[in-house]
């Protein structure tokens, strides 16, 4: 199947033309070939479809005109028969050549005349157009500009049309499109009815653009010029302005090209705030990247698109950063372990200057009683976990104009003892520590036991508690094995109110099995305890966590005496036995589960 495209130009006479910056050439149909797989069926045999390139052609008697037409066909032959269908009285003028896609018409006379192509195809299927050419006395001459070789696709190019007109005036401009590159559809010439205008290609190649003159008497002169489209790629570029708060990644939205080339990109920063450090586009190759503007302030970034041509384009992208509160920077994740005292050392970013600092403790563990972060003001504070376990602390800054950022971070303490226990009781925190007096406060006191395998009683030197082996007071038990790796230490006692109190052992002997046990000491008119206990063993694992307790509670111990020291209620919780790597906790509940629980003067009187 062959399919035709005749262009054909309508020239005037061959001196003019060439004044006029016309094509000296005609335009030659392409013969292409489509291949028609076996498989897809014929499609029906279509009539031609004809056109003239011009409806009117004004020219004078004695010059040579030259008439084109174009026609399509999906056959594979076309007819083509040129005819003079009318003329003035008394011409004798003819058309030559008659049947290619052109023909040249030497007017005789004044007056119209029209020539008309007929197109008939192997089917004897036809169509025709025609154009009338008027002879008139001295029409106008078109000056067209100078053919321009170098438009860039989506780039307008100013043209600059003229005419002349011997015997009147030039009172009316047209400019037309009259050849395109194969996919043009939106290429434009604004305006189009004035000498000057802008002419802007849609795709690559060549473009035949007309430009006409009308004088007072509604005659036409015409001129043809070529555009040649270089194709760089167009771009969209935005008209509006972004805008976006300060330290906040802002996403540039893809820039559209809009002949849909494949490009590649390149950001950069042309243009940024006095007070700005220039923060670049990330990343810079994206089609679609982020900027994060440090101060506030007018961005300009210059995005340069590439094709695979080589060929360049360039938009510039305007942001205007709006101020923004301070940032709070907080310490990173800190592992720590129970009582020992860390520095935290925060910082905070902002427009201006950040001039306050607070640290505030928001979350603890359950039974946990210790101090907020101290001093609580100022870019560095510390702070003492007093139980295994994550705390969340939080800081807020405050910069020069009254505005706040806050961010919260955890600490966490991991046991590193081989044997760790902890005791709290009557959550949540009423304790005396605190500014209220008793009664609005608990100024109860439980003590916490851990007794060696050895022992035959409690409250002895076999058992660790407050009387003997307190770390605060400077109290030391020597169990087993000479040193203190395997002697038991009470790190916290607590004797007003909710705890936390701790025992622990570094590396307690393989084989011993310890026992754990719980003494209400003193009630202070607080009523009923009720009393958590959490073991833990050799529950350190290289990393910044901790195995799960073996826990216990709540278990209530009762007030039935007054005084200190009277034959309170004693809690028999647990036997942890150690095998060198770990350790076994087994429960002393009653064996209808109930926790098993004696009293003072039962247990010092053996275990």
């Amino acid at each position: 199947m062959n399919a035709v495209r005749i262009a054909i130009v309508v020239l005037l006479a061959a001196g003019s033309l060439a004044g006029c910056g016309a094509k000296s050439g005609l335009w030659k149909p392409d013969q292409d070939a489509d291949v028609v797989p076996e498989d897809v069926p014929d499609a029906p045999d279509l009539p031609p479809e004809v056109l003239c390139l011009d409806d009117e052609l004004w020219t004078s008697p004695a010059r040579r005109t030259v008439v084109e037409a174009r026609a399509e066909d999906e056959g594979d032959t076309l007819s083509l028969t040129w005819t003079l269908d009318a003329r003035p009285t008394g011409s004798a003028a003819t058309l030559a050549p008659l049947h290619t896609w052109y023909t040249v018409l030497v007017p005789d006379l004044l007056g119209d005349y029209r020539a008309r192509l007929q197109a008939t195809d192997r089917a004897g299927q036809s169509d025709s157009c025609s154009t009338v050419v008027h002879a008139v006395n001295n029409p106008p001459t078109a000056l067209c500009p100078p053919d321009v070789t170098d438009a860039r696709v989506g780039v307008p190019v100013p043209l600059e049309g003229d005419g002349d007109d011997v015997d009147g005036r030039i009172v009316g401009f047209a400019w037309s499109i009259r050849e395109r590159p194969e996919g043009s559809t939106h290429a434009t010439l604004v305006p189009a009815d004035e000498a000057s205008t802008q002419f802007t290609a849609d795709v690559e190649g060549e473009y035949g653009i007309r430009f006409e003159v009308i004088d007072d008497n509604g005659y036409r002169g015409q001129c043809l010029f070529t555009v040649t489209a270089i194709g760089a790629p167009p771009l969209d570029c935005p008209d509006e302005i972004l805008t976006g708060p300060t330290r906040r990644p802002l996403t540039i939205p893809a820039i559209p090209v809009l002949n849909g080339d494949a490009v590649t990109w390149i950001w950069e920063l042309v243009s940024w705030p006095p007070a700005s450090a220039g923060p670049a586009p990330t990343p810079p190759n994206a089609a679609s990247p982020t900027f994060t503007p440090d101060k506030p302030g007018r961005y300009v970034l210059r995005a340069t698109a590439t094709n695979t041509r080589g060929m360049s384009s360039e938009c510039e992208v305007l942001i205007d950063a709006t101020p923004s509160g301070p940032d709070a920077i907080c310490p990173a994740e800190t592992c720590t372990v129970p009582l020992n005292t860390i520095t935290l050392t925060g910082n905070g970013v902002d427009d201006g200057a950040v001039v306050g600092y607070h640290w505030e403790l928001t979350t603890r563990p359950e039974g946990s009683s210790c101090e907020p972060p101290s001093p609580a003001w100022g870019s560095t504070s510390e702070f003492t976990p007093d139980l295994a376990g994550t705390y969340g602390i939080t800081l807020t800054v405050t910069d020069d104009e009254g505005n706040t950022g806050s961010c919260t971070f955890e600490v966490v303490a991991v046991p590193s003892e081989g044997l760790r226990v902890e005791m709290f009781w009557n959550p949540p925190d009423r304790s005396c520590v605190y500014p209220a007096e008793p009664p609005a406060c608990d100024a109860s006191d439980v003590d916490l036991h851990l007794l060696h395998p050895s022992a035959t009683t409690w409250f002895s030197n076999l058992d660790c508690y407050y009387g003997n082996c307190n770390a605060s007071s400077g109290a030391i038990l020597s169990w087993d094995a000479p040193g203190r790796q395997d002697d038991p230490r009470l790190d916290l006692d607590d004797v007003d109110g909710y705890g936390p109190e701790n025992i622990n052992i570094d590396e307690p002997v393989a084989g011993h099995e310890y026992t754990v046990g719980v003494h209400y000491y003193y009630a202070e008119r607080s009523g009923d305890a009720q009393v958590y206990v959490k073991i833990y063993c050799a529950s350190t694992s290289g990393e910044c966590e901790s195995g799960p307790p073996v826990e216990f509670g709540p278990v209530r111990l009762r007030d039935p005496y007054e005084g200190p020291g009277d034959d309170n209620e004693f809690w028999r919780v647990a036997t942890v036995r150690w095998n060198g790597a770990t350790c076994t906790v087994r429960s002393l509940a009653n064996p209808d589960g109930t926790p098993n629980i004696t009293t003072y003067s039962v247990v010092t009187s053996g275990r």
